[in-house]
C-alpha cells in the first residue's frame, strides 16, 4: 500500500494530490486539485505514470491553441 504522506500535496503536472481512496474494483483513486481550480479523481496509476497531467484543461488548451 502507498504511504499516505508520500503522495499528499505532491504535484504531478498541473495536479496536486489532496486525498485518495481505494475504490473496490477500480483501484486507487486520487482527489486532485488542478491549477485551473477544478478538481478531478483520476486513477493513481495514470497520475503517477504521467498519463494524466490535468483535469482536462490542458487538452482543451492544446486543442484550441491556447498553449
Amino acid at each position: 500500500m502507498i504511504d499516505r504522506d508520500s503522495i499528499l500535496g505532491k504535484r504531478f503536472g498541473r495536479l496536486v494530490v489532496k486525498d485518495f481512496e481505494v475504490v473496490k474494483g477500480k483501484g486507487l483513486k486520487v482527489l486532485c486539485e488542478c491549477d485551473c481550480g477544478n478538481t478531478c479523481t483520476p486513477e493513481w496509476g495514470d497520475v503517477n505514470k504521467g498519463r494524466t497531467l490535468s483535469c482536462g484543461c490542458l487538452q482543451r488548451e492544446r486543442r484550441f491553441g491556447w498553449v
